[in-house]
């Protein structure tokens, strides 16, 4: 058998880079698991204004992570990059099984977090973070005076989203059984152009 870790995390996301600072600095042996680029969602923010602990001068989503990363090294979580393929979480010692080996520790923490679901318009991945958002809380300040389109949400209401976008920018649309919230326009943060 491997390293036993006192906890290992996966994902490296906000939750994940937090909960590796903490672990490492209580001196518990941690690591952190992540398939592809620290961050995740955030990691493709082109601007933050909302996020404890984030720098007053404009912030993106890379410069956070990377702070946070350095910091959960700092105090010694280890780090890997694989793509867990299954868990095994019986028993005093855990299991992770991954493409690129095997993983076992005494605690897991699961921060996999979220990956919105693309509706498919031409152009969206190209605006992706500069004019599309697929987070109304976090993004709607953005788009102050501009028309906002809103495009489906899982678990709002109808009225909820377009509660949340009158709000901000006075008009609001709502295409049920979709899943992106869709913003045009410039907004404050200099983020242009709109998908077709």
């Amino acid at each position: 058998m491997s390293k036993i870790y006192d906890v290992i995390i996966l994902g490296a996301g906000p939750a994940g880079l937090a909960a590796g600072l903490y672990a490492g600095r209580s001196r518990l042996s941690t690591l952190i698991v992540e398939k592809g680029q620290d961050g995740g969602q955030i990691a493709i923010t082109d601007e933050i204004e909302n996020y404890p602990g984030q720098s007053l001068d404009k912030e993106s989503g890379p410069t956070l992570i990377a702070r946070m990363t350095a910091q959960a090294q700092k105090f010694g979580a280890e780090r890997v990059r694989d793509v867990i393929q299954s868990v095994e979480l019986e028993g005093d010692v855990k299991k992770l099984t991954g493409s690129q080996g095997e993983y076992f520790g005494r605690t897991v923490i699961l921060a996999t977090g979220a990956f919105p679901r693309p509706i498919g318009c031409k152009n969206e991945g190209k605006f992706m973070g500069k004019g599309i958002s697929f987070c109304a809380t976090c993004d709607a300040a953005f788009f102050e005076d501009f028309e906002v389109y809103v495009v489906g949400g899982d678990h709002h209401s109808p009225a909820q989203r377009a509660a949340g976008c009158q709000i901000h920018s006075g008009k609001g649309f709502q295409k049920p059984q979709a899943s992106l919230y869709v913003g045009h326009g410039g907004g404050r943060g200099g983020r242009r152009g709109a998908p077709e």
